[in-house]
């Protein structure tokens, strides 16, 4: 069922002090709740459920509706940031993922929903596509892979709930899966290629016209070659493809959205 959240507003402080006093104050009693993080991409917002462990909020909030069957509106969401636990099956080592500009439901929600394009908007990859062995399945992120899991139709990966000895344990590695800075706001965000850090790490232009019967006539191969040929030695296929991948040259982008990623650091840790 798809999940719509609404623009974002903010609230006067003693509402808000309110607001976030009803949406955290189970959130602790169950350290270690293990749930799904269910990738969804008609949730046009990551939604934290009870896994993820409250650390600050933006000060926005928002209504959501198409949750709940009587699809009546939920109000007063809050935009958060918000921490998980996932431990590595093969090293075992542990990592905490933390998700900016969420919305926030902690304990009234059993599982989570991951938008893929908020994380893929940050510049880090993803694939939730099981038939695209070309790619990794799951999110490769530089600090770690975190591969998903398969139940039916269902892509998800499994995170626990982490307390507070977790967040300031020093072996853990800290990743932040969405951004902080730069606002997401559904209805007016820019999935395309150029949104702002991009992904792109290999930049493939055409950097030359290659010119001349670099192959000779060994490549043609009949008459119809030979007449192209007569015309423009660029229209006998085997000389165009091969003049193609000559004119293609492949670099490396700098200043790449991943620095960025790797800058980043969780606010509870900020100065």
């Amino acid at each position: 069922m798809p999940i719509k959240s609404g623009p974002r507003h903010s609230m006067p402080p003693k509402k808000r002090i309110k607001s976030m006093a009803v949406h955290v104050k189970d959130d602790y009693c169950d350290v270690g709740y293990t749930a799904k993080c269910e990738l969804d991409s008609h949730a046009d917002t990551i939604v934290m459920g009870k896994q993820f462990r409250y650390i600050s909020d933006t000060g926005q909030y928002c209504s959501v509706s198409g949750f709940h069957d009587s699809f009546d509106a939920i109000d007063d969401i809050p935009v958060a940031c918000g921490a998980t636990k996932w431990t590595c099956p093969e090293s075992g080592k542990t990592y905490i993922l933390y998700v900016n500009q969420g919305l926030y439901f902690g304990s009234s929600m059993d599982h989570s929903l991951i938008n893929p394009n908020q994380i893929r908007h940050f510049g880090i990859e993803l694939s939730d596509n099981p038939f695209d062995l070309g790619r990794f399945f799951g999110i490769n992120h530089p600090e770690m892979q975190l591969p998903f899991k398969r139940d039916g139709t269902t892509v998800y990966f499994e995170t626990v709930l982490p307390s507070q000895e977790d967040l300031d344990d020093p072996s853990f590695t800290h990743v932040t899966l969405t951004d902080s800075e730069v606002v997401w706001d559904p209805q007016t965000v820019d999935l395309s290629p150029d949104r702002p850090y991009g992904d792109q790490r290999v930049n493939i232009s055409v950097m030359q016209s290659v010119g001349g019967d670099d192959m000779g006539e060994s490549s043609y191969r009949g008459e119809v070659d030979s007449i192209l040929n007569s015309v423009s030695g660029s229209l006998v296929p085997e000389v165009m493809g091969h003049r193609m991948v000559s004119a293609v040259k492949i670099s490396e982008s700098k200043g790449s959205c991943y620095e960025k990623v790797n800058k980043e650091v969780p606010r509870h840790q900020r100065n």
